[in-house]
């Protein structure tokens, strides 16, 4: 009589398994432009789905738990300097500033708009 033999340590390796668990991604944390996405990622035993601490499963590789994503492009929007000092100690003077015209680019980055005809001079 001759049967397959299985050791075993398969079915105790199949009782100490563990897995990642992911939950859905959050909502991009911004209304235009790039943000952020969250998700909750755990460490789950196979069998049971008891949750577990992370260490039991730092021999597979983690998830991520953050990701990138974008939003329609940001409208372009003026941005000021603080006000410099008054050109006269006493007495009617002047105060400057700069303005500048800033847009948010695709990949997120911040751009100086040379030509200001994007921003609305009213807002």
């Amino acid at each position: 009589n001759s049967e397959p033999c299985f050791p075993t340590s398969f079915n105790i390796k199949r009782r100490r398994g563990r897995r990642w668990d992911v939950g859905p991604w959050s909502s991009c944390n911004v209304s235009c432009g790039v943000g952020e996405q969250y998700r909750r990622v755990r460490c789950l035993g196979i069998t049971d789905d008891r949750i577990l601490n992370n260490r039991y499963c730092r021999h597979i590789p983690q998830p991520n738990r953050l990701q990138q994503c974008f939003q329609v492009a940001c409208s372009p929007m003026w941005a000021t300097s603080a006000w410099s000092s008054c050109s006269s100690i006493c007495g009617a003077g002047i105060e400057y500033r700069s303005i500048s015209c800033h847009e948010v680019n695709n990949n997120g980055y911040l751009m100086l708009n040379k030509h200001s005809n994007k921003c609305d001079p009213y807002r």
